[in-house]
């Protein structure tokens, strides 16, 4: 699913409306938000009150302001994660019936969005970690993602790679693997290594198939992102989680 400048709305509305009446959602349900590369993470639920009334939880078809991650247990409801280089995640408790999208950027991950988002899940949701089925859908892989000293400091500052497995030198560039980072942040928050499942798509190498920011910086065309998109299925439709990338 796409979205951004560049796009023709109409194109956009339909892919949206096309993904919903595959598996009986209402496409005015979409909850999304300005993502800012952070670790806030937004609860999405037909009884919010949202936050201008003291709560942090937030009603659906809701467009949200500085979050990154968000998760809901209503049925109907699709949560969503935009992306065009940064990796997204899908997070379903199939026991619990609950759902989460989250947009995981260098700075999110570092911030720790997996484990912000898990902890939400578990302490608003009664969620159990080891209940949780996760995908890393396609983002921009170890193959390119050359990044700068900062970055690599910011990561090993969270000490939840110490034997520095997403890091690699490659002559005298450094690549972070953004997905052995996740991958790991998943693990350490206590999703089984075994239920997680990483779609290992590098989005600059199939520019041409998902959108890339550095592949479209380079060839001067417009910024553009897909939508990684998670909802539960409401009775009497389709059973599980609907996801797509």
């Amino acid at each position: 699913m796409t979205n951004r400048p560049g796009l023709d709305p109409a194109i956009v509305t339909a892919n949206r409306a096309a993904w919903s009446a595959a598996i009986g959602v209402d496409a005015a349900c979409w909850t999304y938000g300005r993502q800012v590369h952070g670790a806030e993470v937004a609860l999405v639920s037909r009884n919010g009150l949202g936050p201008d009334a003291g709560d942090e939880t937030f009603l659906p078809g809701t467009w949200i302001q500085g979050r990154d991650a968000f998760v809901t247990a209503e049925p109907g409801v699709p949560v969503v994660a935009f992306c065009a280089d940064c990796v997204p995640i899908l997070l379903h408790d199939p026991k619990r019936g609950a759902v989460a999208a989250i947009h995981a950027g260098w700075r999110g991950t570092v911030a720790d969005v997996v484990g912000a988002t898990i902890r939400t899940m578990q302490e608003r949701l009664g969620c159990d970690p080891r209940d949780l089925i996760a995908g890393l859908g396609p983002s921009i892989g170890p193959c390119c993602y050359e990044v700068g000293d900062e970055v690599i400091e910011a990561w090993r500052a969270t000490e939840l790679d110490p034997d520095g497995l997403a890091v690699r030198r490659d002559g005298c560039r450094t690549i972070f693997d953004l997905w052995r980072a996740n991958w790991t942040a998943l693990v350490a928050a206590g999703v089984p290594a075994d239920q997680i499942e990483v779609a290992g798509v590098c989005t600059r190498c199939n520019a041409d198939r998902f959108f890339s920011h550095r592949s479209r910086r380079v060839t001067g065309a417009p910024p553009a992102s897909f939508a990684a998109v998670i909802a539960l299925v409401p009775q009497g439709t389709k059973q599980g989680a609907g996801s797509q990338w």
